[in-house]
């Protein structure tokens, strides 16, 4: 036998190819096309403005897209129905920028919320007494004690309601999670207390994360692989530990801060 078989390529979790998508006269995404591998933590970088939310929710179904593919698991969902879209639903994990926490339910209530609604992975619905337990647990997760599961999120700090906001994003075992904007807002303690967290979660679940931020320091800490966004595409990619060495004018100019380069700042 050779022993110099190689090692299986990396399943490609996600496979994005020719997205386009505007709004008016305004043209948000311009033939994107990008491939996220299993188990991989990609963030996407670009100036504010550029359509990295509207690059997540298009995969998430929440916008609908005016050209394009994506696959999830090599099945093309820009192609499913309403019913069938659901399913696929079952497969993400969602940490919105703020946390989109609802006001109006305990905490336990708001990492359970798609348990209860019989929407995670299993398809399974669980009873409230279940469903406690679970959160509770998930909170543990993200170092939060049971105590914090009685309380609303108006009682806890900005922090607290982020990492209730993950515990909530992994709640029903999803294969993949997206993150917009995770460390908006918080002070630089709390933000690398929020990174770590995400970075051991990902890896000690294997989930294929997704993340956008304007935040280099999160880019650092939660990445394996890092692409920028402009004019529409993607117009550079590579590993994280590339960003501080590729000779690309554009990604110089954005890690950077620059307010000179390629990339028109607009006022």
């Amino acid at each position: 036998m050779s022993s110099d078989r190689k090692a299986p390529d990396q399943k490609i979790k996600i496979d994005v190819r020719n997205l386009s998508k505007r709004f008016g006269e305004k043209v948000v995404l311009n033939d994107l096309s990008i491939q996220v591998k299993e188990g991989e933590s990609l963030v996407i970088i670009g100036a504010s403005g550029t359509g990295k939310s509207v690059f997540i929710k298009t995969i998430l179904g929440i916008i609908p897209e005016d050209r394009g593919e994506i696959y999830v698991d090599n099945e093309d969902v820009t192609k499913l129905s309403g019913r069938e879209r659901i399913g696929v639903m079952k497969k993400f994990g969602m940490l919105f920028q703020g946390g989109a926490l609802f006001d109006s339910l305990s905490v336990w209530q708001n990492v359970a919320f798609s348990l209860l609604q019989g929407t995670n992975m299993a398809g399974v619905k669980l009873n409230k007494r279940d469903a406690k337990d679970l959160a509770i647990e998930k909170l543990r997760s993200v170092n939060l004690s049971a105590d914090v599961a009685d309380k609303f999120p108006s009682e806890l700090s900005g922090g607290m309601q982020k990492r209730v906001a993950l515990a909530r994003a992994i709640a029903g075992k999803p294969d993949i999670i997206f993150f917009d904007e995770p460390t908006t807002g918080l002070d630089p303690i709390t933000t690398s207390t929020i990174n770590h967290l995400i970075r051991d979660i990902v890896k000690d679940l294997g989930i294929t994360a997704v993340a956008i931020t304007h935040d280099m320091g999160s880019v650092r800490a939660i990445s394996d692989r890092v692409a920028l966004l402009h004019d529409g595409h993607i117009i550079w990619q590579g590993p994280t530990s590339e960003l501080d060495h590729t000779d690309d004018p554009y990604v110089h100019q954005f890690i950077h801060g620059l307010p000179e380069g390629p990339m028109k700042v607009t006022y």
